[in-house]
């Protein structure tokens, strides 16, 4: 059994990709190849062997195009969901390729349409393509050896496949992306701020914690107003950024309860993960139409807030990390992972599925305009109070 620094230092044990076996299995694939060459006495077994390789390679490349054309075809029929109706979008997340691939692609495609070509002008050959058909076929061990020679050959071009990852493009990653069944970023910060935090927040327990129902009654009760909607609007923007007040996205429309008023004195309290008397807690705002300071006779009392993992997720892309540009590449797909993870999450608990609205929306206008979120709630709380 580990001791528990052992496991410790496996745990800091990052996983790596390692290609030592695979370029083992290339150097022994090549190897037989060329024994299984000179055992069925093949003239030029050198050039022979590269003829094979070229070809296989070129195979396995072709393969790969028709493989990316699905990419290509996928693409078109989503081009207004996840490329936003630019062709060139889809032309480079389908055919893209690295460095590496790029090189062998290059090299192996110009070196086949050479063989071809000598193949054709007699420059080349095969020396069983050659060799009496009488006398092939009855040597039935050399064309056996041919044939592990070929065999051979393909291993050794899959295996550098691999190696070169030349199936690697933003199609593929994105496909990959689709089928973790939960396990990626998106999905896991919904699963976690649904069971962290909202599952703890909104439903009332029956003992000490009232819910965001009884928060909500009992400030109403307090200080004599009515909230329209009795749910908690979490905003869900474009950009993942919410300020820390509210009001810098709404042209000073909301107005946040100030803290003296103790309209909700403990919130929820829980012993959590360690921490003794953990509390969270839920901000209440005032929309005030035309700004603090106008006329407050149509002022709309909401709970609304920010999803704060979409906040530290954008805070990551910020910084050197070295998976922030692997999070700027795939952050649309991750923010649309988490809202209709979280969407799934809630409609599914019956306890939660009423006391939360989930409001998304594109931090600026066709005109570049900043929104103000304020004119979004009010839209959404008229939506709501209608139904």
């Amino acid at each position: 059994m580990l001791n528990n620094s052992t496991e410790e230092d496996l745990m800091l044990k990052e996983p790596e990709r390692n290609i030592t076996f695979s370029l083992i299995f290339m150097i022994f694939s090549i190897i037989v190849s060329i024994f299984s060459l000179y055992k069925a006495n093949s003239t030029k077994i050198f050039l022979e062997t590269i003829y094979i390789l070229i070809m296989t390679t070129t195979i396995f490349i072709i393969l790969e195009f028709m493989n990316r054309l699905s990419y290509f075809f996928n693409g078109l029929i989503k081009i207004n969901i996840e490329y936003e109706g630019n062709f060139m979008k889809i032309i480079k997340a389908s055919f893209s390729l690295n460095n590496t691939s790029s090189i062998v692609f290059v090299f192996c495609i110009v070196s086949f349409l050479a063989l071809i070509n000598n193949f054709h002008n007699g420059v080349a050959s095969f020396s069983f393509l050659i060799e009496k058909k009488s006398e092939l076929f009855i040597d039935d061990k050399k064309i056996t050896y041919y044939i592990i020679a070929f065999f051979c050959a393909l291993c050794f071009s899959y295996f550098l496949i691999n190696c070169i990852k030349l199936n690697e493009c933003r199609a593929q990653k994105l496909e990959a992306f689709y089928e973790l069944n939960g396990l990626d970023y998106g999905s896991s910060m919904a699963c976690s701020y649904f069971f962290g935090y909202l599952k703890i927040i909104l439903p009332s327990d029956g003992k000490q914690n009232e819910g965001l129902i009884g928060r909500i009654e009992k400030f109403e009760d307090h200080h004599n107003v009515s909230f329209p909607v009795k749910k908690l609007f979490i905003l869900v923007p474009s950009s993942f950024y919410t300020p820390p007040d509210l009001k810098e996205s709404s042209n000073n429309w909301l107005e946040a309860i100030p803290n003296d008023i103790k309209y909700d004195k403990d919130g929820v309290t829980q012993n959590r993960a360690g921490v003794s008397k953990r509390q969270y807690q839920n901000t209440f705002y005032k929309i005030i139409p035309g700004g603090i300071g106008n006329v407050k006779e149509n002022t709309v009392h909401v709970v609304t807030e920010g999803a704060s993992p979409l906040l530290t997720f954008f805070e990551v892309q910020q910084q050197s990390h070295r998976y922030s540009n692997t999070y700027r590449e795939f952050k649309k797909e991750i923010g649309k992972s988490f809202y209709r993870t979280l969407k799934q999450l809630l409609n599914d608990n019956p306890d939660c599925r009423d006391l939360c609205e989930l409001v998304y929306y594109e931090d600026y206008d066709s005109k570049g305009k900043k929104v103000n979120i304020a004119k979004i709630l009010l839209q959404r709380i008229k939506e709501l109070s209608l139904k």
